[in-house]
Order: structure tokens, then C-alpha cells, then sequence
């Protein structure tokens, strides 16, 4: 399923769309996500129910007048980059099947994106982690100013928390 713009945070949640996520749709399951996040995004957990399957989706919600992040770098959404200027597709290797739809807003913009964590590995030692999620860092911050295929060896994530 490709990643998909939408004209609306209700589209992105629409039961036509999400069904095509989760076929057989018949339940929607919404919870709001604590972060102590810089930015002041909102999370929120969507589960969705089918009757012999569940799928766990993650929607992150920003208000640019409220991302102190936004307002230093005067941006509109840096997360939203990736789908700009054909940047998804020297990263859709790396990150396929984490992005399913996107909505931009004047002034709020919105992600909606699978739940990762199924990939993660629990013998991992906190050091691999760590070393792993510092070089994920230094990858997210540097791939907007070069090209992605770069900076390849930062996502070897094999031998680190097996993403």
C-alpha cells in the first residue's frame, strides 16, 4: 500500500480508508498517547478490529503554532520533507511500510503510520539500542541536507535492535 495524501485528518481516518488497511473492518479503537515529546505533538494508538484480525496503527497530529521546533526553524512540517521533491523514494528501502497517509493543513499537519514495534527484538542490551537508536538520530538529522543512499550504513540495523 503506498503512502497516500489526504485531504483531511477525518479522511486519513475515514472507515472507507482504513478498511483498505485492515479488510473486513468492524472496530476502531482510539487512545490518546502521553509524550513528553518537544514538539507538543499529539499521538494517539488506533487499533482497528476485524473478526479474526487486530492491527495497531499510530496517528501523530501537529499544530505548527504550537511546535516551538516550527517556529525556531520557521518550517512547515520538516517530518512531512520526505514526501516532498521524490525524497520517499530513496528512503522507502529503509522505512517501507512505516508511512501509510499524510494530511497537510495550514497550520497542522498529520501522519498516520503503522505500529512498528512487532519488529523489535527484546534480547537486545540497552548499549545496541542505544548505539542503534544514536545512529538513527544522526541519519534523521543529516539525510534532508544529502543524499539518502549516504548515509546506507546508519540503518544497518541488523545488528542492533533488528528492526
Amino acid at each position: 500500500m503506498s503512502v497516500l495524501k489526504k485531504e483531511s485528518i477525518k479522511d486519513l481516518l475515514s472507515k472507507d480508508y482504513l478498511m483498505q488497511i485492515l479488510p473486513g473492518l468492524r472496530d476502531i479503537k482510539l487512545e490518546n498517547i502521553k509524550t513528553n515529546g518537544l514538539s507538543g505533538a499529539k499521538i494517539y494508538k488506533i487499533t482497528l478490529f476485524s473478526r479474526q484480525d487486530k492491527k495497531s496503527l499510530y496517528l501523530k497530529i501537529n499544530n505548527l503554532k504550537e511546535d516551538w521546533l516550527a517556529k525556531v526553524n520557521k518550517d512547515e512540517g520538516r517530518e512531512l520533507d520526505i514526501f516532498k521533491d521524490d525524497i520517499y523514494s530513496k528512503l522507502e528501502e529503509f522505512i517501507n511500510d512505516i508511512y501509510l497517509g499524510y494530511y497537510i493543513g495550514d497550520n497542522s499537519y498529520a501522519i498516520l503510520m503503522n505500529d512498528m514495534s512487532v519488529y523489535k527484538k527484546t534480547n537486545n542490551s540497552e548499549k545496541e539500542c542505544l548505539y542503534y537508536l544514536n545512529n538513527l538520530a544522526k541519519f534523521h538529522s543529516k539525510f534532508k541536507e544529502h543524499d539518502v543512499t549516504n548515509y546506507k550504513e546508519l540503518l544497518n540495523v541488523d545488528e542492533y535492535c533488528n528492526f
